[in-house]
């Protein structure tokens, strides 16, 4: 057998395909040379864009390979790696002024890949452009773990426990192997009461001050409850709040609600010593100021009463001169109002009058 002319070979590749040709004709032609029979002449069934001069054609046209890929229902992925394939150059289209304040204004926000499909162009260019702009991988990928430690003064590994064991939602960078954080989702973390997980908040880190000062207003920890109040009392059996959350690194303890452990002092006022609390916890000192000037113990009462025996006189002055009604449980209270109103009343008791007169408000 004679070795087939170029034409009778294209005719065979049309009749039988590429695979029965390359086995008849290995002793004459390779199969690289079938190969570019194959895409010169459209020949095995393949899609258009596989064969170069389909790609070269419409190159020249001015469409680049992502307007092919559309036009052929495929990823421009696949058009690159055929262009690359047949060694195909293609002239870098140039970054417009729009493309380049889209991508300062969207690093950091949207992902490289997200950023590639909107501009129809390769990811690799895109971090290419990044570094001409001078805009970094790690503004690409967001808040990192190592940014949010530098910026609060805590190690890296304690912000990935903080991730692990305290709810800290991390989020993965696309693209790379670092972590990331949603600053959102850290705004909201710190607020909840993880800002005092943090030992010391630097000068400069304005927002972390706010969000303390922020905390402070809201939440009260038992180190500074600890300074008047015996710990016994810190007791949730007792009635005491619900814990929030134990902070153990700054030694804070115990993180509450400062409203709700306000309720509870207001309705256990005798647990509060006023001689105890000191000067700089005015908030405490006022809440012990505004009961004395509403209510009054029975105690109290007694020691202003003109009796030679002050043990019985409740139980006479209720049963025949209608005393006040005792708020509350345990230890009984009375509104000062009322107790004043009926001493008023009753004309005998004018030591209780005068005191009740001078610090009822």
């Amino acid at each position: 057998m004679k070795k087939p002319t170029e034409s009778a070979v294209i005719e065979m590749l049309r009749q039988h395909g590429y695979l029965y040709c390359s086995r008849k004709l290995r002793n004459w032609y390779k199969s690289d040379y079938l190969i570019s029979l194959c895409y010169m002449h459209c020949i095995g069934g393949l899609p258009k864009y596989q064969y170069p001069q389909v790609l070269i054609h419409h190159l020249k046209q001015g469409q680049n390979p992502t307007d092919i890929a559309e036009q052929y229902g495929t990823s421009f992925s696949v058009v690159y790696r055929w262009m690359r394939r047949h060694k195909i150059c293609l002239k870098p289209r140039a970054f417009s002024a729009e493309e380049d304040k889209y991508i300062r204004f969207n690093a950091g926000y949207i992902s490289v890949p997200d950023m590639a499909l909107s501009l129809k162009r390769h990811k690799n260019s895109i971090y290419h452009r990044m570094q001409i702009l001078g805009v970094t991988i790690t503004d690409a990928i967001g808040y990192t773990v190592q940014q949010l430690s530098d910026d609060i003064g805590v190690s890296a590994p304690t912000v990935r426990n903080w991730m692990r064991t305290q709810n800290l939602k991390p989020g993965i960078a696309d693209g790379t192997y670092r972590i990331a954080v949603d600053e959102i989702e850290l705004y909201e973390w710190l607020s909840a009461g993880h800002i005092y997980r943090i030992p010391k908040i630097r000068p400069d880190q304005y927002h972390l001050m706010e969000i303390k000062r922020e905390c402070d207003k809201r939440l009260v920890s038992s180190q500074e409850l600890s300074t008047f109040i015996a710990k016994s009392h810190l007791n949730p059996q007792r009635g005491f709040p619900h814990l929030i959350m134990t902070v153990k690194e700054n030694g804070y303890g115990g993180i509450y609600e400062r409203q709700a452990v306000y309720d509870f002092f207001w309705r256990n006022r005798r647990m509060l010593n006023l001689q105890k609390i000191p000067k700089s916890f005015t908030y405490w000192r006022d809440l012990c100021t505004q009961w004395d000037r509403q209510y009054i113990y029975r105690l109290e009462i007694s020691q202003y009463l003109d009796y030679a025996a002050q043990s019985p006189w409740y139980a006479y002055e209720t049963m025949h001169h209608n005393f006040p009604k005792a708020i509350g449980r345990g230890v009984k209270y009375y509104s000062r109002s009322a107790v004043l109103e009926w001493s008023r009343w009753r004309a005998k008791h004018p030591r209780l009058v005068k005191h009740l007169e001078q610090t009822t408000y």
